[in-house]
Parts: C-alpha cells; structure tokens; sequence
C-alpha cells in the first residue's frame, strides 16, 4: 500500500509564509509562481488594437472590394472625388489595388486644390462618348474642361482604361 505524503509544516503555505517574512525557503525546494496579470493583459491590449483597426478601416473608409457597377460609375465617381470633393480617399475606392498608390492620388489632389485657389470660380467638367467595352475591359475617351470665372477655357483629352474585376474599377489613366 502506498502511502501518500503529507502536507506538514514545511509544505507549499509554510514555504510562501517564510519568503512573505523575508526568510529563504528551504533548500530543495521549488521555486515559488507568482501570478502575473501579463498575459490577460497583453490578449486585452491586442484586442483593443484589434477592434481599433477595424473601427479605424470603417470609419476611414478604406477602399471597398466590390467597384463601381458599370464604367461609367467608376469614371464618374474617380473625376468626382478628384475635382469635386478633393479626395483623395474617395478618389481610391474607384482605382484597381494593383495601381492604387495613395501618395499618388494626394498629389493629384494637391495640384488640383492649389489650381482651384489659383482659378477662383473655375469649374471642372468632363464628358466622354460612349465606353467601348471589351469583354472584363473598357476604355473611355474623356475630355476634362476646365473653364475660369473670366470664361477662359482649357480641355484635356484622357484615356481610362477599366477592369472588371468583381466590380469596375480605374486601372490606368493615359493623355491622349
């Protein structure tokens, strides 16, 4: 018969009771654990990141996955955010992933922000023909039209090229 050892004096309290006084525990004996409050911690701090980074990508908007629903809405939505709201995050939700690049549209916006102050009263137009489609592509010639407060007017010729790719989105962007 076995016989199971016992918790006298010396046990696992005695030995906490002696280091709390100061004294040493006895030699051979295991070291004492402490609880941390580390590791709940740590798994709280990565799910508050976690739920900020969500949180921020809603509410910043970050580009949708879906596209635009035709062409159009994708050239349209691009020349809006660009000449009329001067943003440069709206302007992104219309551009493929493979040539969006946010540093890019900011200059873009930059320069057309500081050509509005140049121009006081001017407007931006576009127009185009309709969008020849190409199977999952389409190329739309547009024509931006600036004209000033003073009726001065000037015209670029653009060429969007589009994908489609579970949605419609800019792709590239060429001066005819």
């Amino acid at each position: 018969m076995t016989q199971t050892p016992r918790r006298g004096r010396h046990g696992r309290h005695f030995v906490e009771n002696r280091q709390r006084a100061g004294e040493a525990p006895p030699a051979g004996s295991p070291p004492r654990r402490r609880r941390r409050p580390g590791f709940a911690l740590i798994a709280m701090l990565v799910a508050l990141v976690g739920v900020g980074v969500v949180t921020t990508s809603v509410v910043a908007g970050l580009p949708s996955s879906s596209g635009a629903n035709t062409p159009e809405q994708a050239v349209d939505g691009f020349l809006a955010a660009i000449y009329d709201n001067h943003d440069p995050r709206a302007a992104g939700r219309y551009v493929c992933e493979r040539a969006r690049d946010d540093a890019e549209l900011d200059r873009i916006v930059l320069r057309v922000s500081q050509q509005a102050e140049d121009y006081p009263g001017a407007r931006t137009t576009w127009a185009y023909p309709p969008i020849r489609r190409e199977g999952r592509t389409a190329a739309a010639e547009v024509t931006l039209t600036m004209t000033t407060a003073n009726e001065q007017v000037a015209s670029r010729e653009l060429t969007f090229l589009l994908v489609d790719d579970g949605g419609w989105w800019v792709c590239d962007v060429r001066a005819r």
